[in-house]
């Protein structure tokens, strides 16, 4: 900063500068300088704030995001960096099931399968066995082993010819199959599960008769007809069973469950706890999966 004074500002008294106005004059120009060290400092505390907020939006897309860089100005002054934003929603498990740990992502681990490496096909499944078993068996249906009946005519009397279809590769085999031979009633053959029969059979006792239903997944109600041939049935979720996380009670007369079913989710957060996979909520991330080769 400079300043030039001219010959009229030494006429009074004589030799001397006018004093008061230079002093003045050099008051003024420090204080606007000094304002425009401020402003500076206060731009660059804007600038970290900004970053901030920028940081906090990373996060709330799923990762921390970092602070926003400290504003300065020539003279020194420096603003406050925004700080860093919090990890998002959808970037970490919100609670852990029961029973279970969350876990981090790690290779292979996925919640979709659009997630999961090439080649195609794959599938993103939270069990152990992904594939069905006719996928599973990369082998054709070669060398099978010949059938021991084609019809029942070729088995004994009372015989039958049975079509089954398994083991890999996948052969289909036909054996004869007969009946169990008839009961006795004294001594019962029947053991202490069943009953024999006058026709020779053995028949399940009931659960009214003495059979004891295994609680408390089970009860005894052999007029319904969810019930085994025991009578027992799987207690239903609208009659006593508590679903648990992540399963809502939606198919109540189902036979084989208790009506329970997964939670449909799009993130993870609609979940009970855990995680969303493949728009269904699960204790734990999934894994990509590629059929046998």
């Amino acid at each position: 900063m400079s300043m030039t004074i001219s010959a009229a500002d030494r006429t009074w008294p004589p030799g001397h500068w006018r004093a008061p106005l230079w002093l003045a004059a050099v008051v003024l120009v420090a204080g606007a300088c000094s304002g425009r060290t401020q402003a500076g400092g206060g731009n660059g505390g804007g600038r970290g704030g900004a970053g901030g907020v920028e940081a906090a939006e990373g996060g709330g897309q799923g990762g921390s995001g970092r602070g926003g860089n400290a504003g300065s100005d020539p003279a020194g002054h420096s603003g406050a960096g925004g700080g860093p934003g919090s990890a998002g929603a959808g970037g970490q498990v919100g609670r852990a099931c029961a029973g279970s740990t969350a876990s981090q992502p790690g290779p292979g681990a996925c919640r979709s399968a659009s997630e999961c490496a090439p080649p195609a096909p794959v599938m993103c499944c939270t069990s152990s066995s992904c594939w069905p078993e006719s996928v599973s068996c990369p082998l054709p249906p070669l060398n099978c082993p010949p059938f021991q009946c084609t019809t029942s005519d070729d088995c004994q009397p009372g015989g039958t010819c049975v079509s089954s279809i398994g083991g890999c590769p996948r052969c289909e085999s036909r054996t004869c199959q007969y009946p169990p031979p008839p009961c006795t009633q004294v001594p019962d053959s029947c053991g202490a599960e069943a009953r024999c029969q006058a026709d020779g059979t053995c028949k399940p006792v009931s659960c009214a008769e003495g059979h004891a239903c295994v609680a408390p997944h089970y009860r005894c109600n052999p007029t319904s007809g969810r019930a085994d041939a025991n009578g027992c049935e799987l207690v239903p979720c609208d009659a006593g069973w508590t679903c648990e996380e992540n399963t809502r009670c939606t198919n109540p007369s189902d036979k084989a469950t208790h009506g329970c079913a997964a939670l449909a989710c799009h993130i993870d957060g609609d979940c009970d706890c855990g995680y969303c996979v493949e728009g269904r909520c699960s204790a734990s991330l999934g894994h990509c999966s590629y059929p046998p080769s």
